[in-house]
Order: C-alpha cells, then sequence, then structure tokens
C-alpha cells in the first residue's frame, strides 16, 4: 500500500468530519438565529 493513498484517505475522512460539524453548527446557529428573529418580531 502506497502511503500517499493512506494519507488521502484519512484526509478524506477528516474533511468528512468537519464537514458534518460545520453543517450541525450551521443548523444550530440558524436556528438560534430564527428564534432571536421571531422574538425581536413579537416584542415590535
Amino acid at each position: 500500500m502506497r502511503p500517499n493513498f493512506t494519507l488521502c484517505t484519512k484526509l478524506q475522512r477528516i474533511v468528512t468530519l468537519r464537514s458534518r460539524d460545520i453543517y450541525w453548527m450551521s443548523l444550530t446557529w440558524i436556528q438560534t438565529f430564527e428564534t432571536q428573529m421571531t422574538k425581536r418580531h413579537s416584542t415590535l
């Protein structure tokens, strides 16, 4: 097995995990943002 190949797979796995983390973080951020916006609208 070539070391380059293993490195690529490791990088791919890391990128996949990272993107999943970023995806969930953005989801929660959007949810909090929406709730804050609705709160602001209800106070107006």
